[in-house]
């Protein structure tokens, strides 16, 4: 007869030392692997693209809740939170193991990750959003290529980069993989890497067919082109 109270998730780690950090992600099931709403599977409710001619679930933008903790190198629990989880990448979504999105938001609890979770930006703490990357086109190489590059040509050239680190994932206590831990490239990037407002940027992607904003608006950069 009382009213429910907010899920509570904890994940035990039982063996040998940490090599690298880990991330333990906690879901229903049925987020990821259900064929109406899984969003991890071809499923029976999906749509086609991103290189692929059929529907399928993993191309939806389908958000669902999941708990992610995070395990440093000594095996120590830093931060647990309640997020929104979605698919990430185009032609990648393809692959056996897929990218996901993390999402800090209001409904979840908290409206950002607090934890500086990159070593080589140590000056950032709080994050909107993270993606656990496999690594794009690299998938079934080095899965570390792209990370590499830039590390190689930012401290020279001062270009902008994704912070980066290496994480074993697990997913409902199941090991899923090693991912590459990535900002995610939007206005709550470009704020926390500049300390602008994020209301202020017009985050834009331009294609040769339609460019459109992605936040803010488009105005401005059209009238730069029409100069």
């Amino acid at each position: 007869g009382f009213e429910e109270g907010p899920i509570s998730s904890s994940s035990f780690i039982i063996g040998p030392g940490f090599t690298m950090p880990v991330f333990s992600l906690t879901t229903d099931p049925l987020n990821f692997w259900d064929d109406e709403i899984g969003i991890y599977v071809v499923g029976t409710n999906g749509i086609p693209g991103n290189c692929t001619d059929v529907p399928v679930n993993w191309n939806q933008d389908w958000e669902r809740p999941l708990s992610f903790e995070y395990f440093d190198l000594t095996g120590k629990r830093t931060i647990q939170q309640d997020v929104g989880v979605k698919m990430h990448g185009a032609c990648s979504r393809t692959a056996p193991m897929k990218s996901l999105a993390l999402f800090a938001r209001g409904r979840y609890g908290s409206s950002s990750m607090d934890f500086p979770f990159f070593s080589d930006k140590p000056e950032i703490g709080a994050y909107k959003g993270l993606i656990l990357r496999n690594s794009g086109s690299d998938n079934q190489y080095t899965m570390f290529r792209d990370a590499m590059i830039q590390s190689v040509v930012w401290p020279k050239m001062n270009v902008d980069y994704q912070g980066y680190e290496m994480v074993r994932v697990f997913l409902n206590g199941e090991f899923f993989g090693i991912y590459n831990l990535r900002e995610k490239t939007n206005e709550h990037w470009v704020a926390s890497n500049y300390g602008l407002d994020p209301g202020e940027i017009d985050f834009i992607k331009v294609d040769t067919k339609k460019s459109q904003a992605f936040a803010g608006s488009i105005d401005a950069y059209d009238s730069l082109q029409h100069f």
